[in-house]
């Protein structure tokens, strides 16, 4: 069970990392990371990799994510990292498919629509003047996403096709994994904890924000208690 392991926590600047397990004596290792582009994490999550000294890295990344990247969408952390991995000449193997993937930017961007966010019509307008080739990418997102929220209406009715889509994206990412058998897979910490008991042949680490802890330790506290096929059911779309 989850909690019966001991976790080995250590300190990088403002960072920590829980280890399960003993990930030395593993090939490979799954790392779950904290979604947020803090130079103090990327800088930890680099030296996490570096350190092993990877052929190949899966990363929560969609099949189309360098031409999503030439048109000025960002991938946040994940950026930073292909970044630090090509210059060390590590092949980087995107771990999302593309349908997937723009579903679930899609329904995460209902979700704001439907709680009233302006954000994404000011964004749109400034892709619009200065990022022509986002704007392609952002526009067609909102339409759909606008079609998603007069069908839905409310967050709440919203949230099982989220957690449904977030499912198939990890059901994919495993097929991947297994299939492409990269030296390390680095995952958003909710879709690293879904999946690690699949991955027994990995090491596991997850790395985070210290401020960030007690959020992270809640959300685990409610994934522990599912079972497996509870958290990867067959659902489909």
């Amino acid at each position: 069970m989850y909690l019966e392991r001991a976790y080995m926590v250590q300190r990088c600047m403002t960072i920590k990392t829980r280890t399960i397990g003993s990930p030395a004596l593993h090939k490979q290792l799954l790392i779950g990371v904290e979604h947020v582009r803090d130079k103090d994490l990327i800088e930890a999550v680099k030296q996490t990799i570096l350190e092993r000294k990877p052929s190949t890295v899966g990363l929560e990344v969609p099949e189309s994510w360098l031409m999503r990247r030439e048109a000025n969408l960002s991938f946040g952390l994940f950026d930073a990292i292909e970044i630090a991995l090509s210059q060390e000449k590590i092949k980087v193997i995107p771990l999302e498919k593309d349908d997937t993937y723009a579903l679930a930017i899609v329904a995460f961007r209902a979700a704001r629509i439907l709680r009233g966010d302006p954000f994404q019509e000011e964004n749109l307008e400034l892709s619009r003047k200065f990022h022509p080739a986002a704007f392609k990418f952002l526009f067609a997102e909102y339409q759909r996403a606008l079609k998603l929220s007069k069908r839905y209406k409310r967050v709440a009715e919203l949230i099982p096709l989220i957690r449904r889509v977030n499912r198939r994206r990890e059901r994919e990412m495993l097929a991947t994994i297994e299939t492409e058998k990269p030296d390390i897979a680095l995952l958003g910490n909710a879709h690293a904890e879904a999946l690690q008991e699949r991955l027994s042949s990995f090491g596991y680490i997850y790395m985070f924000r210290e401020e960030q802890e007690q959020f992270l330790d809640n959300v685990l506290a409610i994934m522990k208690g599912a079972s497996l096929d509870q958290r990867l059911p067959g659902y489909q779309l």
